[in-house]
């Protein structure tokens, strides 16, 4: 499903004559459908999966690019690639949404042995209510409640 939207996006990019939107495309696409000949087994999911690490590595090289601004010239590129990538990724939910969320495990996040086990009970509810959040907003929501008394 993933693919077939990549591939519809990429036909509209050649059509407007968008070479910087076409070649971010061709490359993810041309990850996925590679993954899709070698693995036994490939869901969305897993597709979701590579346009998570295609956007991982274009935000860590914003992080190390941005104290630097000098060196800086392509950011704007590099924005619009993030962009690209976040059209084919679910929307994640913010973190008030995650206290609201997690509301009614309270107890038992606060009574988990540690952080991880914690997580693991927030992560297993988000997974089950069919949530996406990033992990670190997660986590500190986790350890909000943690210390809440």
């Amino acid at each position: 499903m993933i693919a077939n939207n990549i591939k519809i996006e990429v036909d509209k990019a050649v059509k407007a004559g968008d070479r910087f939107r076409r070649d971010i495309l061709k490359t993810l696409l041309g990850e996925i459908q590679s993954r899709q000949m070698t693995a036994k087994k490939f869901s969305d999911e897993d597709a979701i999966n590579i346009v998570r690490k295609f956007k991982q590595g274009v935000q860590e090289t914003v992080d190390i690019l941005s104290p630097r601004l000098d060196e800086a010239h392509n950011m704007p590129d590099l924005f619009s690639e993030i962009a690209i990538y976040d059209e084919f990724l679910p929307q994640q939910i913010d973190f008030n949404d995650i206290k609201y969320a997690l509301e009614n495990l309270l107890e038992d996040i606060k009574n988990a042995n540690s952080v991880g086990q914690a997580m693991g009970i927030a992560m297993k509810q988000m997974k089950s209510e069919g949530l996406t959040a990033d992990g670190n907003d997660v986590k500190s929501v986790v350890e909000s409640f943690r210390t809440k008394t």
